[in-house]
Formats: structure tokens, sequence, C-alpha cells
């Protein structure tokens, strides 16, 4: 590690910077690349996060251009940087061809490093930064590069689990449909814009009719089976809508743009589906429809849960949505 003090006051400010965006991939990005190229003078600095297959999911840059959705050229300095996870130094006065990424404009480039974000169990993505002065990134640049591409790969890491904690919060981990904690922030959301601007909003919740039956019958993993079907028929219905279980065989949908009428139909073709579909012992599907008219989720919960439980009572002589065991299958 350099001496030098202003390079280790420098070093302490990256880190620091870093440190300051908190669990926020996108800004420990942007921190890292105008880092990065400040701390080594090069003239530009690109930061790729990759992902499964090599393909870059999230980049950003500083005198270049960050560009996803390609994949890393394993050829190249930073594909080389990435998958051997070690540091990759070019210079044109060594005479070797480089392969560096093209959105980096530099005309001709004369001088590079490619250093992997790693933590030693596994390499997330890679910094590049290009000068255009030949001999211009010293082996103290090299280090200086490796030393804060080590801290920024821990701190994404981090990051990464943060993250993926608090997706995991809000799903049901036997369907990986919202749970109620997602259904409560979807409905807040929906339930706001449909005030500021107007739009059409609707709830259907589901109630399993039979599902007890293939519990005690067939056990708990039948079950569990059953329930994992439904909710692929849930999120099959339609793009634009969003499905959650809340527990047991309850699931609810959230319609945005969706009348009363509407809902209805889509209730209706999900039933179907449901009722069609080869499980161990016949399943049915109950639902109440409930369009919004203010902001109150809870009111509009609890109408849409009272027509569920109306139809699961049969106060609605005209609807043959569902049938009783000894009924037999209802007509579609």
């Amino acid at each position: 590690m350099s001496s030098d003090p202003r390079r280790l006051s420098a070093l302490i400010e990256t880190q620091t910077a870093l440190a300051a965006t908190g669990p926020d991939t996108a800004a420990i990005l942007g921190t890292l690349a105008l880092h990065v190229r400040q701390l080594t003078g090069a003239d530009a600095s690109l930061v790729e996060l990759v992902g499964e297959r090599g393909m870059i999911v999230q980049a950003a840059s500083d005198g270049a251009v960050a560009q996803v959705g390609r994949e890393l050229d394993a050829d190249s300095l930073a594909g080389r940087a990435f998958h051997d996870r070690e540091l990759v130094p070019w210079d044109d006065v060594d005479g070797a061809a480089v392969t560096l990424p093209k959105t980096i404009a530099l005309e001709p480039p004369r001088a590079a490093i490619a250093a992997p974000l790693s933590t030693g169990d596994e390499t997330l993505g890679v910094v590049t930064i290009v000068s255009s002065k030949p001999a211009a990134l010293s082996v103290e640049d090299r280090d200086t590069v490796r030393r804060v591409c080590l801290f920024a790969a821990h701190q994404l890491m981090q990051t990464r689990r943060l993250e993926d904690a608090e997706r995991t919060s809000r799903l049901d981990p036997l369907t990986s449909l919202g749970n109620r904690r997602a259904l409560d922030e979807t409905l807040a959301a929906e339930l706001a814009r449909h005030a500021r601007y107007g739009r059409t909003l609707s709830l259907c919740l589901v109630d399993l009719d039979g599902f007890k039956r293939i519990n005690d019958t067939y056990g708990h993993a039948a079950g569990d089976r059953v329930l994992a079907r439904v909710a692929e028929h849930l999120t099959s219905i339609r793009g634009a809508d969003q499905a959650f279980r809340l527990g047991g065989d309850e699931f609810a949908i959230v319609l945005p743009e969706t009348g009363n009428a509407e809902a209805e139909l889509v209730a209706r073709r999900l039933a179907r589906r449901i009722r069609e579909d080869s499980f161990p012992s016949e399943v049915n599907a109950s639902w109440g429809v409930a369009q919004a008219s203010g902001v109150d989720a809870a009111a509009l919960l609890a109408d849409a849960d009272a027509k569920l439980y109306a139809r699961k009572r049969g106060e609605k002589p005209g609807d043959q949505s569902q049938s009783s065991p000894s009924q037999g299958k209802a007509a579609g």
C-alpha cells in the first residue's frame, strides 16, 4: 500500500463515500465509478454487475456509457478479470492487443485496468478504467483499485443480502406469491393512484372449497401441491394483476384498471381453471369482488370478504360458480 498521505487520504475519502451510500446498489455503483476514476487520474471508468450466464445486469460509468443486457466478453480485459478473479492491467507500450468495452469511447486507449468486484467467495462484477496516455496507470494505481474494489464488493454483497431479505419478507414461501404484508403495501399504492388519478381498481378474494378434504385424505404434501398449482392459475390470468396468498387456502388478486363486472369475469375464469384442474380430489373456488370507491383498504377488503362469504353461503341464488360436495362440479 502506498505511503503517500494524499493517496491514503483519497482512499479513505472514497471508502467513506461508498459507506455513506447505504444499502443502495445503484448509488454504490455510481459512487465507485466516479471515485475510482478520480483516484487514478483515468479518463473513464465503467462498473458492471454480472448476473447469470455472464449477462451485465446493472452498470454505472464516469466518462463512459453504462449499458446493460449484453453478455460480458470473456476474452476482453474485463472478462478476464471477472473470470480469473484477478486484476488485469494493460498498456499499449507492451504491444499486446486488448479488447475494451465499446462504451468506453477513447480513441485510441493507451492504458487500462480491469479489476473484479470479488469478496473471495463470489465475484459480483468488474471495474474497468481507461486512460488515453501510455503508462499512465501505475502499480500504486493497481493497488488502489484493488483495495477499493474489495471494499465495494463487500458492501454490494451486504446490500444484496439485505435486498434478498426484504424481498423474502414480502413473499409466501410455499407459492412465491406476495404475502399479506405485500398485499397491504400494494393496496396502499394502488388506492393512492386510484384517488389521485381516478383509476378504476378492484379487489378479488378467493377461497378454496374442498381443500380440507385433500389435506385430510391425501396429506399436507398433496395440499401444498394444490396450493402451488392454484398460485400458478392466479398469476396466469392477466399480466397486470397481482396475486397474493393470505394464509391457508385464502388468496387475493389486485386488479388495476378493472371495474366490478370485468373483475367478476376474471374470477369466474379463474374458478373454472381451478375446477377443471386434475387435483387428487375435487376443488372449487369461491370469490368475492369489490370495486374501490375511496382510499380505505380495510373497507375494500371487508367488502370483498363479505361478498365472498355471501357466495359461500349461497346467498346469490342465480349464481352457479361453485357447488357443494354433494352437487358435483359447478357449471362453467
